[in-house]
């Protein structure tokens, strides 16, 4: 007899052909790709099995993204495991199983984040700094930072139109030490009613001026954006953040369905002028 080895024979001699010398891969199987929204949690379910030993280890990563997006796992090195996306767009995430011999198997499978209504995102280029976004309802013939005609960081979810809260937006993201993303969400528009993009940079933080760039998507299903564009965005200098720049970005036109028109506006004038003119 001999060690065995793994060539289709007994060469031990103990009754066993290969006995143990041929280690076999793990196999493994993804859960079928999901959707969800920005911010809401899947279950993310793994299968794997091993036909001459045990799982040793389980791992989840995050192998491709939206532009700027992040995804978080609950459990990533657990066969079931909770992800969330925070921005809209497909989220390829790969499992990867490995067995007590060290052997490993991988599979794929996506999650796609998709609008709801009218959703305005916003990211920009610089650390530190707080850029904010706004969302105007255009019938209550305000200027901006009111209440309650203003979606923005002071208020973050306020009642408009019909009551109850389908038409209400919110503001799902307020981030102020810099890139991003932030988010305003409106579920339910009303149908024939235009809501208008701000951006205000609030505070550099001393990093200077900032790239902001906004998507705006329009539908339950989209995860392409309606209108996509950027622009570079100065503090003015001054003492108090209505002196720096606030950019008029696009009027959102809702047209029913999961329809909108979008017309830019890209101009800039200053917070302080925002204050009382649309």
């Amino acid at each position: 007899p001999i060690t065995e080895t793994c060539d289709g024979t007994d060469q031990d001699c103990d009754g066993v052909v290969d006995d143990g010398a041929c280690m076999v891969p793990p196999t493994v199987m993804c859960p079928a790709p999901l959707t969800t929204r920005p911010l809401v949690a899947v279950t993310l379910v793994g299968t794997a099995m091993d036909a001459d030993g045990v799982i040793a280890s389980w791992s989840w990563t995050l192998v491709s993204s939206p532009p700027g997006s992040t995804g978080s796992f609950g459990s990533p090195a657990s066969p079931v495991t909770s992800f969330t996306p925070n921005l809209v767009g497909v989220y390829t995430i790969r499992l990867t199983v490995t067995d007590d011999d060290g052997l490993t198997a991988t599979c794929t499978t996506t999650v796609t984040a998709t609008g709801d209504g009218i959703r305005v995102e916003l990211q920009w280029n610089t650390n530190f700094s707080d850029v904010d976004t706004h969302l105007l309802r255009m019938a209550g013939g305000t200027g901006w930072f009111n209440s309650p005609n203003d979606c923005y960081y002071a208020n973050a979810n306020p009642s408009w139109d019909a009551a109850g809260t389908p038409d209400d937006p919110r503001l799902d993201i307020d981030d102020v030490e810099g890139y991003g993303p932030e988010n305003i969400n409106l579920d339910v528009p009303v149908t024939g009613a235009t809501y208008r993009v701000g951006i205000h940079y609030y505070a550099d933080d001393g990093v200077g001026a900032s790239t902001a760039t906004v998507r705006i998507y329009c539908g339950d299903i989209a995860v392409t954006p309606a209108y996509m564009t950027s622009r570079t965005l100065a503090n003015g200098g001054g003492i108090t953040s209505d002196a720096n720049d606030f950019w008029r970005v696009a009027d959102v036109r809702w047209n029913g369905g999961d329809s909108c028109t979008v017309t830019a506006i890209n101009t800039l004038t200053t917070g302080g002028t925002a204050r009382t003119t649309p």
